[in-house]
């Protein structure tokens, strides 16, 4: 049970780490005001258990500016482990630390080549800089490094360390680039970031990237994305990010509670600001449910163009399957059972209002009207379109499946005589 002298002497160790580290001091110094001002009118009286009285300073202090990295909490073992850990201690917990990390492939969750030759990389997490974790790095790009276009999606990354942005950034420039620089208030002193490329960025500068991103996507994953747009080295694809740009540190202010302490802020070389509380702006702006599916989108559009006629008809074609894919052609239920049915070895079932294409050997997708008469297949893998033929009667007799805009098979309805 916390008492009146002990919640006195939190605010008083609290106020002095925001004053002597806080990014901004004069922010710093009304949110000690207010919290001072607040102990002293009794707002705090009723609060008897710990995590309460962090959650109500936590609150009070975002009340004057609304940083999400500006925290309190109650976590007497940690502040313990800061302040009396032995050297074995503190060597067994960063032991344990590796291993967690290691258990988590240092972020990297998911790597893959899609259909096209297109590169998938998820990253849910910006991992601490050691020999494991650039191997991991390495792994993941050599798989990529002959895709057509890499996607980078960090709609699930909270954030992390600068120092693994760094290494994963110096991947995409060929020469030395200057991308961000940090400020730290208490030193007064400007740190630069420069990428520091590497053998495989004389191919990695030039392959197209695309980066996903959600309201989720926070700090490092955010720097990340910032800096590769402010570079126009990527696409920003997905929803407006978290706003969250100040790295902290954590503080141990007495009686179990730590305070986590934004005490640096980044500052672009070219937009000579950050992203903090405005959030990573994406340069195509959908729900990040869509936005692998939009990037792919955006990548066949610009390949349209192409000089080579083989490529711009194969883009052509999964340019309107993915554009279908993110606008579907509207039908209303009983225009869509018309298409059930038995057509060869295959099956159109209706299941919760949408159908779903069903294979002899166990394959299942839904299908995506483009038009009255075609659909797409919705599975990422899945290139081909599905055309149906109809009768006189308008009933669908026969079923064609495109690959590439080139017929692929054919199948008769044997419901339909």
């Amino acid at each position: 049970m916390l008492t009146q002298s002990t919640k006195a002497a939190i605010i008083d160790s609290l106020s002095e780490v925001l004053l002597s580290n806080y990014i901004f001091r004069d922010t710093a110094a009304r949110m000690v005001s207010n919290i001072r001002g607040k102990l002293k009118a009794g707002a705090y009286d009723k609060l008897t258990a710990p995590a309460d009285f962090a959650k109500y300073l936590t609150t009070d202090l975002r009340t004057i500016y609304n940083d999400k990295h500006l925290s309190i909490g109650y976590e007497a073992a940690l502040q313990s482990d800061m302040q009396h850990s032995s050297y074995i201690q503190q060597a067994a917990r960063q032991m344990q630390m590796a291993e967690q990390s290691r258990q988590q492939n240092y972020g990297f969750s998911r790597a893959e080549i899609l259909s096209g030759n297109i590169g998938y990389l998820a990253i849910n997490g910006f991992f601490d800089l050691n020999d494991e974790s650039k191997r991991a790095v390495n792994s993941a790009f050599d798989l990529l490094i002959n895709s057509n276009t890499v996607i980078i999606d960090l709609r699930l990354n909270g954030g992390g360390q600068a120092n693994m942005v760094n290494y994963i950034s110096s991947l995409f420039f060929k020469d030395a680039t200057h991308i961000n620089d940090f400020y730290v208030r208490r030193t007064n002193q400007f740190h630069q970031n420069w990428t520091e490329p590497r053998s495989q960025s004389s191919v990695w500068h030039a392959i197209p990237i695309y980066i996903l991103v959600s309201a989720y996507t926070a700090s490092a994953a955010e720097e990340f994305a910032y800096d590769m747009q402010s570079q126009h080295r990527a696409v920003i694809v997905g929803e407006v990010t978290c706003g969250a740009a100040h790295p902290m540190q954590n503080a141990g202010i007495g009686n179990g509670f730590v305070a986590n302490i934004p005490f640096a802020r980044p500052i672009n070389p070219i937009t000579k600001t950050d992203w903090e509380s405005t959030g990573v702006r994406p340069n195509i702006a959908v729900r990040a449910g869509s936005a692998l599916d939009a990037a792919i989108q955006n990548f066949y559009q610009h390949q349209m163009s192409s000089t080579d006629t083989s490529t711009a008809k194969k883009a052509r074609w999964m340019y309107f399957i993915y554009k279908a894919k993110m606008h579907p052609y509207k039908m209303d239920i009983h225009e869509l059972k018309m298409f059930t049915g038995k057509y060869g070895d295959n099956e159109i079932t209706m299941e919760n209002g949408h159908l779903t294409y069903h294979t002899a050997n166990g394959y299942i997708t839904g299908l995506s009207p483009i038009s009255k008469t075609n659909f797409t297949l919705d599975a990422s893998l899945d290139n081909r379109e599905m055309v149906f033929s109809k009768d006189v009667r308008g009933q669908p007799y026969q079923m064609h499946l495109n690959f590439n805009g080139d017929l692929s098979a054919v199948y008769r309805n044997e419901g339909v005589r």
